[in-house]
């Protein structure tokens, strides 16, 4: 398929294979799509995706009479390439276009987005919020009815009249983080000015949510993922985290009491957590990271003990654990030798 550019084409029968099998075919075949964008080079792109979906869109009608459930099929199809990013909500809108006769692009678009707000986890409605205020789009796009599809699908948090306080807020966090990368990029940083700027925006103690957007950010400029390029013995630039990142953390992480800084760990290590589950658990980067914040200090060991046994966030939970045994076993041989 690398060689044979007809991307749409594969797209096409693949769907047709697949409409009558269970459930769990189509997620397979959802990460199949996912996967080939993250291939290098890729082996798919945005537009032969979409293309190969415009046959299925167009007799999406007439398909629903021997597949119910094909608005939903197209939701699992697509949701894992809108969460990872590999196409754009512009490019879906107007893939939708001959879903708009019969009313169905709405239903669709709220599908894909249930679909790639689960595969994202718990930061997954605020990291679809960001993107979608950004790529400003609007629920009048897809359908006139949105007002119930919004409500059947729980998307109020992506209504706000499509131009209220919801949108601003998010709007406001990303020209935060445009900022903040700004200043991190300086040949000579000045943490003053960064202080300033978030606990201008989010006071000086900061929300378990905003906890976990800091710490989202911080992974993703620190560990560019590439399947291809990764490194599983240095997964990152240790210098960059203590030189950027590690002041930034422990200025938040360890800002009270012990008892309330192993609660702000909590969080932090959930988006970590996160984060290394939606790039698919790369081999030994939870280990690598968790050991270079424990010896940097900016989580103690009363913090990861905290989130081992009462971390929050249920995507990749079992997964990481089992990847951290070693590092568990290392802290806890710490702590007997400082006891001795």
């Amino acid at each position: 398929m690398g060689l044979v550019k007809k991307h749409h084409l594969f797209i096409e029968e693949s769907i047709n294979i697949i409409l009558d099998n269970k459930p769990k075919t189509h997620g397979l075949l959802g990460d199949l799509y996912a996967a080939l964008f993250e291939e290098k080079p890729p082996l798919m792109h945005a537009d032969g995706l979409l293309t190969g979906f415009q046959p299925a869109f167009e007799m999406a009608e007439e398909l629903a009479i021997d597949v119910p459930g094909i608005y939903n099929i197209f939701g699992t199809l697509l949701g894992k390439c809108i969460a990872r990013e590999h196409i754009s909500f512009q490019v879906v809108k107007d893939a939708l276009n001959p879903l708009k006769a019969s009313k169905k692009a709405g239903k669709v678009m709220c599908e894909i987005l249930k679909n790639a707000i689960n595969d994202l986890g718990d930061q997954g409605k605020m990291i679809i919020q960001q993107r979608w205020a950004k790529e400003k789009m609007v629920w009048s796009d897809f359908c006139s009815n949105h007002e119930a599809l919004i409500k059947e699908y729980e998307m109020e948090f992506l209504s706000s009249s499509d131009t209220g306080s919801k949108v601003e807020a998010v709007l406001s966090d990303i020209k935060l983080f445009e900022k903040l990368s700004d200043l991190l990029s300086a040949k000579r940083i000045s943490f003053d000015d960064v202080f300033d700027m978030i606990e201008g925006a989010w006071g000086k103690k900061l929300t378990s949510d905003n906890i976990k957007k800091l710490v989202d950010y911080t992974c993703r400029n620190l560990v560019v993922y590439q399947p291809h390029t990764y490194n599983d013995t240095n997964p990152f630039d240790k210098q960059e985290l203590q030189a950027k990142y590690a002041p930034l953390l422990k200025r938040y992480l360890q800002a009270g009491e012990a008892k309330e800084n192993s609660e702000l760990q909590l969080h932090a290590l959930d988006a970590i957590q996160l984060y290394i589950h939606t790039i698919s658990f790369p081999r030994n980067l939870a280990y690598n990271l968790f050991v270079e914040l424990e010896e940097m200090g900016i989580v103690s060991a009363e913090g990861f003990k905290h989130w081992h046994k009462f971390g929050l966030e249920q995507q990749g939970h079992g997964v990481i654990r089992q990847s951290l045994k070693q590092f568990f076993s290392e802290l806890d041989s710490n702590d007997d030798s400082d006891n001795q």
